[in-house]
C-alpha cells in the first residue's frame, strides 16, 4: 500500500513567493539606508579627527589662533584654512568658485564660493567661511562646512553627508557641541556633534522627539 505524498500546490507556492517579495520590498531599502547612514557616520568621524589633528599641529607652530598671520576682516577662513592645509593630506583650492573643490550644487552659495576650500585625499571637501570680522570672531566661531564624500556626490544634504564644524577664537575646535543645551533638540549647527556622540542621523526622521543628554537619542 502506497502512502500519498503531500505537496504544496502551485497557488500556495506563488502566494508564499509573493509574501516574500512584499517583505523584501519593504525591508531591503531600509537596510540599505541604514548601511549608507553608517558610512556617513564613519566618514564624519574620520574627517573631524583629521581636522582636529591638523588644527592642533598648526596651533603648535603658529600659536594662539588669534595671532595667526592673515587674521583680518573677511579673510579669517583663508588665514586658518591655508595654515591647516599644510597638515592635511589633500589639495588646497583657495577661494572663489572652484569645481574641483566644491561643485555648483544646490548648497553652493556666495558664502561657499568666497570660502577657502580644501579637498582631502579621500575625496571629502571643506570650505572655511570668510564671512566674519575680527570683532565677530572674538565672540563667535569660524564655520567650516564639510562634505564627507565630496561636493556633488551622494546626498549633498546638510545632516546626511554635509556638516558644520567650528574653530573658536579661544584656539579650540568644536563639532558644534559648544552651543548645545541639555534637553535641546538637535539642530543643523549640532548635527555633527550628534552623529559623533550617538552614531545616528535620526534627526532627519524624528528631530522633534530627540533630546540632547537624555534617553531620547534615537527614533526607536
Amino acid at each position: 500500500m502506497f502512502n500519498k505524498l503531500k505537496a504544496f500546490t502551485m497557488a500556495e507556492v506563488l502566494m508564499v513567493l509573493g509574501i516574500i517579495g512584499v517583505v523584501a520590498a519593504i525591508t531591503i531599502p531600509n537596510l540599505k539606508d541604514s548601511a549608507d547612514e553608517q558610512v556617513y557616520v564613519a566618514k564624519a568621524g574620520k574627517v573631524y579627527s583629521e581636522m582636529e589633528t591638523a588644527f592642533s599641529r598648526a596651533s603648535m607652530k603658529y600659536g594662539n589662533v588669534n595671532d595667526w598671520s592673515g587674521i583680518d576682516n573677511n579673510t579669517i577662513g583663508t588665514a586658518i584654512g591655508s595654515k591647516m592645509a599644510k597638515y592635511i593630506d589633500g589639495t588646497a583650492c583657495g577661494t572663489g568658485a572652484n569645481a574641483k573643490c566644491w561643485t555648483n550644487d544646490s548648497t553652493t552659495s556666495s558664502t561657499v564660493n568666497t570660502a577657502y576650500k580644501i579637498t582631502l585625499k579621500d575625496g571629502a571637501t571643506m570650505a572655511f567661511f570668510n564671512d566674519l570680522t575680527v570683532a565677530n570672531f572674538a565672540g563667535n566661531a569660524l564655520t567650516v562646512l564639510v562634505d564627507v564624500d565630496g561636493s556633488g556626490k551622494g546626498a549633498d544634504t546638510l545632516g546626511i553627508d554635509q556638516f558644520y564644524m567650528y574653530i573658536l577664537s579661544n584656539s579650540t575646535m568644536s563639532d558644534g557641541s559648544h552651543n548645545v543645551a541639555v534637553n535641546a533638540t538637535p539642530t543643523s549647527s549640532s548635527y555633527l556633534a550628534w552623529v559623533l556622540k550617538y552614531g545616528n542621523e535620526d534627526y532627519m526622521r524624528c528631530a522633534s522627539n530627540l533630546k540632547w543628554y537624555s534617553n531620547n537619542t534615537s527614533c526607536n
